[in-house]
C-alpha cells in the first residue's frame, strides 16, 4: 500500500491505500498529534472507500503510531463497514 502525507508542527494528515492484492484495496484519511516524550503520535481516521471486496467501505476509528523504535508499527481501533 501507499501513504501520502503531510507533516507540521508534530500534526500530520495522511492518506493511506492498504493493497491486499487481487484488486481488494482500502482508502482511508489520517490525522495524528506527535508527543516526542513518548514517541507515539495518536489521532484518527475516516474510511473513504476501496476497491473489490472493499468497494464502498465506509467506517471512522482512532490510531496510534509508535515511532519509539527504528521499525515502528500502529494500531487501528473503530468500524469497518462493508
Amino acid at each position: 500500500g501507499t501513504v501520502d502525507g503531510k507533516s507540521k508542527s508534530g500534526s500530520s494528515a495522511s492518506v493511506v491505500v492498504f493493497d491486499f492484492g487481487g484488486g481488494n484495496t482500502l482508502t482511508f484519511d489520517a490525522h495524528s498529534e506527535f508527543d516526542p516524550a513518548t514517541g507515539l503520535s495518536s489521532g484518527g481516521y475516516t474510511i473513504t472507500g476501496g476497491t473489490g471486496t472493499f468497494a464502498g467501505a465506509t467506517g471512522a476509528g482512532s490510531l496510534v503510531v509508535d515511532l519509539s523504535t527504528p521499525a515502528g508499527s500502529f494500531e487501528l481501533s473503530g468500524t469497518l463497514s462493508l
